[in-house]
């Protein structure tokens, strides 16, 4: 995850955050250390003040708990994220291939 300071980024709930439904918010980055970094979110202040986020995943710290929150680089990166698994699923239902030309799929995917 590439974050540089006062870069725009999209917020996510997860976990027991998004129990029933999913918060979201825009934020901006307002310090960087080492290994995290922490966020300026002007509709929900609570979030920037009370955690820090890992610059490895941008899922916040959990001070000992389950991760609230995660960063993304744009609006866009989330829903490509959360979108992924139904796209793979939506084209494996779709092919009905035999074995062996999912070998041969397989093989030319690696190939490139």
């Amino acid at each position: 995850m590439k974050i540089q300071l006062n870069q725009e980024v999209f917020l996510v709930g997860i976990g027991n955050n998004a129990r029933y439904n999913t918060p979201t918010h825009k934020a901006t980055v307002s310090k960087i250390g080492k290994k995290w970094f922490y966020l300026e979110v002007p509709e929900a202040f609570y979030v920037g003040r009370d955690h820090k986020f890992s610059l490895e995943d941008g899922i916040c710290d959990g001070k000992g708990y389950m991760p609230e929150w995660q960063v993304y680089e744009s609006e866009q990166s989330y829903k490509e994220e959360k979108d992924m698994p139904i796209i793979r699923k939506e084209i494996t239902d779709n092919l009905n291939l035999s074995y062996n030309d999912l070998v041969k799929v397989l093989i030319f995917i690696k190939e490139l």
